[in-house]
């Protein structure tokens, strides 16, 4: 497990959250027209097509290099068995079955039950969608009544016969054989839903109909208390009965492999006819809807866990040592290209000599693979509420960015979770207009400032800032007129000096928004994943000679970008990470400073380091080029492989707090937005989390006096949170932002407060 610091902390790459589960398919089509036929000719199909890819012999120039993934290529394959309680839907409207006497007016539904067992296969055709077949048998029966009132013979009078309830009873069963062909969509990882059409035919179907008396005490002339009892088979039954099928599976692996699998699910079949034929009745139907849930036991033919980090690392040195292998035995006896010879005329050397890793500590590691690891973390961003101008101008400045009112729609918070501070503050005026349109009762208040020292607190300026910001939300975000108060303010006369009066008077020159709803100017918070990564550096020594005279080199890091392929192709995508270009051979050493890096490695595929070196251009030789490559392997732990493992993790949420005016440590205590975020820290803390509290400055004043007030700062919102072993700390000046911007002192006035909390 990687330590987090705190500084290290800062150089975190951002991944925002991606649902769903990579998954590396192998495309197969094969025909599809019975079960019987998938389970007879597609171990065949497989067979042959694997013979192909052993037995075809490949010119040096098109041996490829396997990358191990994951997982081991699963191909969704699925062969099982499924065992259903079976809950039919039964709609009937009928007097009685074809050919048997019947004197019920008409019969209802009075309960159906059954139970299925099937069997089934499915083949993949794209990454996320399958064809299969079911073959189910089903026995399940369903029993009608009706009750009635009719007059019996009375014998103590035989002038008032009796009213007495009679009830008209029906019990049927069947067995029924279907065939099921579906889709199967996979929207994550073991959770399937699947849509299809049914055909089920009647293998065979009885009843037993009676009359019986519903009452207790009387029976018929035969002393008995029912009669007309008829049994035996049902004939006119439906010999195809159509349906549409709809389900969903959750499926659970079982051992390390995975290729065994269970399965808990549930299905609904809307019918399409009639269960029976030729019913008695006006308008007689029959129509019967099933829902099935059950379990099914699932094989797969290849593995379905992913693989451990060490599983990974050991194939894949496996596989690098068969591909070295192939391309030392292939040189020899392929023909040399135009290239291989120019190169060996010309004598051009392109060498990578070693690859190394570089710890945070200094320490080299021969060899290195790239270890990731990512966490679970969160972090707020902080709405500036003011909007500055230049010297004596009410124009917004360009920095602040402006839509038009058709792209109002599109704009979206979510989009900012990769932004940084400014870039979002830059949005303000779009944030603030989102959001009153997401909040129709809420109001806002434009305060217009002008400086006290070059503008004299000029009102008429301060009103036409205050306007033009009122135009700008009204115009492009539809917000009426009377939602948005304008008025002005004094400002203080800046009494600095060394120029930093310049700088207060900057910093006055603004439109300040307030509002009678919190949730117009409230932080935004994003939730992400953190990678922590080692080394921290890698360093690739090269060499370049060449008896013609260097031209350009160059020295390029590049990592597959296409997802669910295992070889590798020419056409294929690739994300630079790292680059360097030069002419001169006295360059040997590039170094990656991965931490700081713009581009970071983002899955586990291994990172592909290029050298290539071309020859001086010479009116007597052509130009001819050499190329090396060496791979660094990647490690990458990833929050859902935790999860799945349940090892020990923890989660990081950090809390920007503002409001710090220039030169003090207040308002904390008395300001409302502090106060909020400190009751949202103290809800997360839990017994084991590690805080840490830092505070910071902008560059105005000098460097005693801005740490002084970082450490301030920083002690008078710990004393707020109240946690045990805190650790504080202060950094004074920073220069996270740009300090030459008011807007860049105002977010360099800040505490911020990390709560590491372990999980499981």
């Amino acid at each position: 497990m990687i330590t987090i610091n705190l500084e290290a902390f800062r150089q975190y790459s951002v991944v925002p959250f991606k649902y769903g589960v990579q998954r590396v398919e192998q495309c197969m089509f094969l025909p599809f027209l019975l079960f019987i036929i998938i389970l007879v000719c597609l171990p065949h199909g497989i067979n042959a097509q694997n013979a192909k890819v052993a037995g075809n012999g490949s010119p040096c120039d098109t041996i490829q290099r396997v990358v191990v993934k994951d997982t081991v290529h699963p191909s969704l394959m699925r062969f099982g068995t499924a065992f259903d309680y079976v809950i039919p839907f039964v709609s009937a409207r009928f007097t009685g079955l074809p050919g048997v006497p019947s004197c019920c007016p008409e019969y209802s539904p009075l309960s159906a039950s059954g139970f299925d067992v099937g069997v089934f296969g499915e083949i993949p055709m794209l990454p996320a969608l399958s064809v299969g077949a079911r073959l189910g048998l089903s026995s399940f029966s369903m029993n009608f009544a009706q009750r009635q009132n009719v007059l019996l013979a009375n014998p103590a009078n035989i002038a008032s016969p009796l009213s007495v309830p009679l009830l008209y009873s029906l019990a049927t069963s069947f067995s029924v054989l279907s065939i099921e062909p579906y889709l199967v969509y996979r929207p994550i990882a073991m959770l399937g839903v699947h849509v299809g059409v049914g055909f089920s035919t009647f293998l065979s179907g009885t009843y037993r109909q009676s009359e019986r008396l519903d009452t207790t005490g009387l029976t018929f002339s035969t002393l008995r208390s029912e009669r007309n009892v008829l049994s035996g088979v049902m004939s006119n039954l439906a010999s195809i009965l159509p349906s549409v099928r709809l389900g969903a599976s959750y499926e659970i692996p079982l051992g390390e492999r995975g290729q065994w699998l269970i399965a808990p699910e549930a299905s609904f079949a809307l019918s399409l006819g009639n269960v029976v034929n030729s019913l008695q009745g006006a308008n007689a139907s029959w129509t019967m809807s099933a829902a099935r849930v059950g379990v099914s036991v699932r094989y797969s033919p290849e593995r379905t866990t992913p693989l451990s980090t060490e599983e990974i690392r050991i194939l894949q040195e496996q596989e690098n040592q068969r591909y070295e292998k192939r391309i030392a035995e292939c040189k020899p006896i392929a023909a040399p290209s135009q290239a291989i010879s120019l190169a060996k005329q010309f004598n051009i050397f392109a060498k990578i000599i070693d690859v190394r890793g570089i710890k945070a500590d200094g320490s080299v590691i021969e060899n290195p693979t790239i270890n990731i690891e990512e966490f679970l973390a969160s972090r707020s961003r902080y709405v500036l509420n003011s909007i500055f101008f230049g010297a004596a101008s009410a124009d917004i400045a360009p920095r602040y960015e402006r839509i038009r009112a058709e792209e109002s729609a599109g704009f979206r918070l979510e989009n900012f979770a990769e932004a940084g501070v400014l870039q979002i503050y830059y949005h303000v005026l779009n944030i603030v207009g989102k959001r009153l349109t997401q909040n129709p009762k809420a109001d806002i208040t434009l305060i217009g400032h002008a400086d006290g020292l070059t503008e004299k607190n000029e009102k008429r300026l301060a009103q036409s800032r205050a306007e033009k910001i009122k135009e700008y939300v009204v115009s492009t975000w539809g917000i009426a007129e009377n939602r948005i108060k304008v008025q002005t303010a004094l400002s203080r006369t800046p009494n600095g000096t060394d120029g930093d009066e310049i700088l207060e008077a900057e910093e006055q020159r603004r439109v300040e928004i307030q509002s009678n709803n919190r949730m117009i100017l409230e932080e935004l918070r994003f939730d992400y994943f953190v990678r922590v990564i080692e080394p921290a550096k890698i360093r690739v020594t090269f060499d370049i000679s060449s008896n013609a005279g260097v031209g350009e080199w160059s020295v390029e890091g590049k990592q597959h970008e296409a997802n669910g392929v295992a070889l590798r192709t020419a056409t294929e995508r690739y994300k630079r990470l790292f680059a360097k270009q030069g002419t001169s051979t006295d360059e040997k050493i590039l170094e990656w400073e991965i931490a700081k890096s713009e581009t970071l490695p983002q899955s586990r595929e291994p990172i592909e380091v290029e050298l290539r070196a071309a020859s001086s251009p010479d009116a007597n030789s052509p130009v001819v080029f050499n190329t090396t490559v060496r791979t660094i392997p990647i490690s990458l732990v990833s929050v859902a492989d935790k999860e799945r493992q349940r090892v020990a993790d923890k989660r990081t949420d950090s809390y920007t707090l503002f409001s710090f005016a220039y030169g003090t440590n207040a308002p904390i205590s008395g300001n409302a937005d502090v106060q909020r975020v400190v009751a949202a820290i103290k809800q997360t803390l839990k017994p084991g989390a590690q805080v840490t509290v830092s505070g910071y400055t902008d560059t105005r004043g000098n460097e005693i006096t801005n740490g002084i007030l970082a450490q301030q700062r920083a002690n008078a919102v710990a004393g707020l949170i109240a946690f045990p072993n805190m650790t504080i700390n202060s950094f004074g000046a920073t220069k996270i932002n740009d300090n030459a911007l008011p807007e860049g002192r105002f977010y360099n006035r800040f505490v911020q407060v990390d709560v590491q909390t372990p999980l499981r």
